[in-house]
């Protein structure tokens, strides 16, 4: 853009200092103008997750990210999975630079890819692995294909409302530990927690009860312990499956939980009432559906009692 008054062929009339010559650019100094196409493609990267299909081997998909991983029953594997008859260290994934392999540890009931026993063998996108009663599928995703099968799962366990476990998922989960209990003769306790709402909009009565029972889930897993899983049962209910946990246990978890909401209550400007009704394996149960079935009773039988308001 030019100066206004100012003459490019006249200059400006003062005597301009010479310019020192600028030195010859270097040829790796040269600014060289070249394509997109030209240019390295950065590849997404991709990672190898194992997708549970059958059995209670997996709660979740998991991502195999270190040069080699565990899968077994043991504490500490890097890929614990709960299946009876999976050894305690059942075999391991070597990740290498191109793909991953599969180990067979000397399992007791073998290691098998698409159906055939190995010893060691290379894992394909979509190969199917058996342990036990567990089947997993292999799977290598970029990260978009990662976020979409996460999000596929979260719709598929999750309750929208609250963010805990479905109902479907939760009584899974209740199968599977008490199969796991009895195998090893542990305990296992079934908690089924119900709240009432005494006062409240009618057209906001739904969102009320998945904010009070979100803030229930939430509490109960801080005072449980991760290893405790918590689901929702019903429009009001929710459930807290805790392993290795006997009545007595239970039941002072329940009261623990219930004098902490009532210092800190979800939504002070509403009234409810809580409601805990439990059963234990061995000790009142046997079976998943006696679990609930005494859960059930021993809610009702709460709430046909004196409550307090919370």
């Amino acid at each position: 853009m030019a100066l206004i008054g100012y003459d490019p062929k006249k200059g400006s009339g003062k005597q301009q200092p010479a310019r020192p010559a600028r030195p010859a650019m270097r040829l790796a100094e040269q600014t060289m103008m070249t394509s997109r196409a030209d240019l390295p493609q950065i590849q997404p990267p991709r990672a190898l997750r194992l997708i549970p299909l059958i059995g209670g081997g997996l709660s979740r998909t998991f991502v195999v990210r270190e040069p080699e991983t565990i899968l077994g029953r043991q504490t500490g594997a890097g890929l614990r999975i709960w299946d009876n008859k999976v050894s305690r260290q059942h075999c391991k994934i070597i990740l290498g630079e191109q793909a991953a392999a599969l180990v067979d540890l000397d399992s007791s009931n073998g290691t098998f890819v698409n159906d055939e026993q190995i010893e060691q063998s290379d894992l394909h996108d979509g190969d199917l692995i058996r342990l036990g009663d567990t089947v997993l599928r292999v799977r290598y995703m970029d990260f978009i294909e990662q976020r979409a099968a996460d999000d596929a799962y979260w719709l598929a366990t999750r309750d929208p409302g609250t963010e805990l476990y479905n109902r479907q998922y939760a009584l899974e989960a209740l199968q599977r530990e008490l199969a796991r209990a009895g195998h090893r003769g542990h305990a296992l306790s079934f908690l089924l927690a119900g709240i009432d709402l005494l006062s409240a909009p009618q057209d906001s009565r739904l969102s009320l009860l998945d904010k009070e029972l979100r803030a229930l889930g939430s509490l109960l897993q801080r005072e449980g312990g991760e290893d405790v899983l918590i689901g929702r049962y019903s429009t009001s209910e929710i459930i807290a499956l805790m392993p290795l946990c006997g009545a007595q246990e239970a039941a002072t978890l329940g009261e623990r939980v219930r004098q902490q909401r009532q210092e800190a209550a979800a939504d002070p400007k509403a009234q409810s009432v809580l409601f805990f009704g439990m059963a234990a394996f061995p000790e009142e149960a046997d079976s998943a559906d006696q679990l609930i079935e005494r859960a059930e009773i021993a809610l009702y039988q709460a709430r046909m009692g004196p409550s307090t308001k919370t």
